[in-house]
């Protein structure tokens, strides 16, 4: 059993209100930020807490580094590999769960799809 802390709190509020999927280094220099006082420790153990109680999203990436996400409903990611931001992407993958279906019988009781590319601005860039 969990209680709710308020430093619980301050980091969930901090997750749910970001839409760049921030690790747990950027919420501890979020609250730091803001004169919050606390120990990475303690902001690790709180967000695994969080995504363990599914108030929020763990997504582990290529390459094992740990973001979090304040919408918990299933949808795809997209992630670049040059600048590493991470994009909600919003089409319906409904037709994934028959694909699966379809070619192996199984069915989907969740997924996390990260998609890898080079975003738009990374492109210019590179250019």
């Amino acid at each position: 059993m969990h209680y709710n802390s308020k430093q619980r709190e301050i980091i969930k509020e901090i997750v749910l209100a970001s839409y760049d999927h921030p690790t747990a280094e950027d919420v501890y220099m979020m609250m730091t930020q803001q004169g919050i006082h606390t120990s990475i420790s303690t902001v690790y153990r709180n967000l695994h807490q969080l995504a363990e109680s599914g108030v929020i999203q763990e997504l582990v990436l290529p390459g094992g580094k740990v973001h979090f996400d304040g919408r918990t409903h299933d949808h795809p990611h997209a992630m670049c590999v040059e600048c590493n931001k991470i994009y909600d992407l919003t089409y319906a993958d409904e037709k994934i769960n028959d694909i699966v279906y379809d070619s192996i019988g199984m069915k989907v009781l969740k997924k996390q799809i990260i998609i890898q590319g080079v975003c738009l601005n990374c492109q210019k860039h590179n250019n």
